[in-house]
């Protein structure tokens, strides 16, 4: 089996560094360009549709493993597989629409809604229970089907919003698929696990050409895929084992773009905005603001996302109550370090 893993995490790179080149070559060819506006950070054009890359890296590996590695399909199960594919394909082209005419928040939102009840619809699988982390569990019941579109929506948003800053939702992505690598291979889920290492690899490789400054911009097809897709395999972790287990540690995995966007979207309700449209008021806005630069911006995220996935390790392997306090001091210091940095920058404002 480490064979595989190897030659699926060498071939990932490969195969995503090279087409990667290729993608730049056409989006230049074809001027496909993101523009500077109002709520983005660059100030001059950059190729965008970046994401298409690791995303046939993605289909390539999968059919690729089918063939030469037949029981991948039934580690993972067939249909599971034709659901994430199907449902992937409307995020995928609501994507590339999105990037290359653009598309109203409500609009996403309505597609993205019909790709997660397809979804469902597939798998026949939802979120049914979550772990009290005092001890116990909590049955869904009735809500188990709105949580778990919940759920999916909101991750795909997540990780679109964070794409702010050049490498910023790559490096996040590529950071909890690899813990989460790991996760599914203690909860006895090999081809979950092959599937998130291929996610990492890939990115590994984007980043060459997305990092500051970026040459290429994923785009909302790519940075849709990536959360959509993270959400989906973090469901399919669970299916067949503890649903109150193996939930809990994606939730924490992803606790930067969950945190920032939760903050966001009720910040927006309490200011009687419209909740779904973008500002610049994100965990990145508010670092750059602070004076860091924007490399640092983005490893100073990398590092915290890093230690949030320590933390769901820490869930997983020791009893719930002591990884819980962890958590919660670990985010209590986020969110101080947060508002220091907001402090920071409104004195700066009044200063000048």
């Amino acid at each position: 089996m480490l064979n595989i893993f190897i030659i699926a995490l060498i071939s990932a790179f490969a195969i995503t560094y090279f087409s990667s080149h290729a993608v730049i070559y056409l989006v230049g060819k074809y001027s496909i360009f993101d523009m500077p506006g109002e709520r983005k950070i660059h100030t001059h054009p950059v190729l965008t549709l970046g994401g298409l890359s690791f995303i046939f890296t993605f289909y390539i590996m999968i059919i690729g493993g089918l063939i030469i590695y037949p029981q991948f399909a039934g580690q993972i199960l067939l249909h599971n597989l034709t659901a994430l594919i199907v449902s992937q394909i409307l995020i995928v082209g609501l994507g590339i629409y999105d990037d290359l005419r653009g598309l109203s928040a409500g609009i996403k939102f309505t597609i993205q809604l019909g790709a997660s009840v397809i979804l469902i619809y597939f798998l026949g699988f939802s979120i049914n229970i979550i772990t009290n982390p005092f001890g116990g569990e909590i049955h869904l019941g009735i809500f188990s089907v709105p949580i778990t579109i919940l759920w999916l929506v909101g991750i795909t948003n997540a990780i679109n919003l964070l794409d702010g800053l050049d490498g910023l939702a790559a490096g996040i992505v590529l950071i909890s698929s690899l813990f989460l690598s790991f996760v599914s291979l203690y909860l006895g889920q090999n081809g979950v696990a092959l599937l998130f290492i291929i996610l990492a690899s890939s990115l590994l490789a984007f980043l060459k050409f997305n990092f500051y400054k970026a040459r290429i911009f994923m785009g909302d097809t790519g940075s849709m895929f990536l959360g959509f897709t993270i959400a989906v395999l973090s469901l399919l972790i669970s299916m067949k084992t503890t649903v109150s287990l193996s939930l809990m540690v994606p939730i924490i995995s992803l606790g930067i773009p969950i945190m920032d966007t939760s903050v966001s979207f009720f910040r927006r309700l309490l200011k009687k905005d419209n909740p779904f449209r973008g500002d610049k008021l994100h965990i990145h806005h508010i670092l750059l603001q602070s004076g860091l630069s924007h490399h640092h911006v983005v490893i100073l995220v990398w590092v915290i996302t890093l230690l949030f996935n320590i933390i769901a390790l820490c869930f997983m392997l020791i009893p719930g109550r002591y990884s819980l306090l962890i958590l919660l001091i670990f985010a209590c210091m986020v969110a101080t370090g947060i508002m220091f940095l907001e402090f920071i920058k409104r004195e700066k404002i009044s200063i000048k």
